[in-house]
């Protein structure tokens, strides 16, 4: 049997599964299915290792480290993204979209082992060589689609423009532990989340001008990024 690779919302509040074999069910809020597809020959012989689903659509990362797109999950079509092979030679250790106005004007973006990010649309790949400050282990995408948050191995925020054109911030978290959720509030702080240690399970909110806010909570929370905020859920 084929494994569930991601889960997660569209737009529409339709809730997406997609399986290795590229199959993707999508079932309404009741929990009734109410649309089935299967991707592309390719996707189905290469299977997919991670996927991102990501507004009206979804992308997938096969074994062979390419990448496909599906733009519109009602009139699902996949779309065959640059060849990342010349320059991505190994799993990435994280990757995201930036999720434009335009949906079918994609652009994923990949942090490679050797520490800089790749960014591929349908046209090309373009390495940012941005090896100074990484590798990454985490990234997020601000929701207006303007401003990029990475997590480096060696514990630093850094806080850049999605053109990579201006380097806005950095900080200095001081752990090495890649954070569980790293996620914006809004598109002006970013929040990161770290599991229990002990009892206590640690919140930074991170701002402009080294604005730090840092909340030691008692339970496990899943942090969800909103336009004008974040929204903590509770077991």
């Amino acid at each position: 049997p084929f494994k569930l690779v991601e889960m997660g919302w569209s737009d529409l509040e339709e809730f997406v599964c997609v399986l290795s074999n590229g199959k993707v069910i999508i079932y309404n809020v009741h929990g009734e299915p109410i649309q089935r597809f299967l991707a592309s020959q390719e996707v189905q012989e290469k299977l997919v290792i991670e996927c991102i689903i990501w507004g009206s659509g979804l992308v997938f990362l096969l074994s062979d480290l390419t990448l496909v797109a599906v733009y519109n999950l009602r009139e699902p079509v996949a779309v065959k993204l640059a060849d990342t092979r010349k320059l991505l030679t190994e799993k990435p250790l994280c990757w995201t979209v930036i999720n434009t106005d335009s949906s079918e004007n994609v652009e994923v973006l990949i942090a490679t082992t050797t520490g800089t990010i790749l960014v591929v649309d349908e046209k090309e790949v373009k390495d940012m060589m941005v090896q100074n400050f990484g590798p990454f282990t985490r990234m997020a995408v601000s929701s207006n689609g303007k401003i990029l948050a990475c997590f480096s191995q060696s514990g630093k925020v850094w806080v850049v423009t999605t053109d990579f054109a201006q380097n806005i911030w950095e900080f200095d978290t001081r752990s090495t532990q890649p954070p569980d959720q790293l996620v914006w509030c809004g598109s002006i702080a970013v929040v990161l989340y770290w599991g229990a240690d002990g009892d206590k399970h640690n919140l930074f909110l991170l701002g402009p001008n080294s604005q730090i806010h840092n909340f030691q909570i008692t339970e496990p929370v899943y942090l969800l990024s909103e336009s004008d905020g974040v929204r903590l859920f509770y077991s």
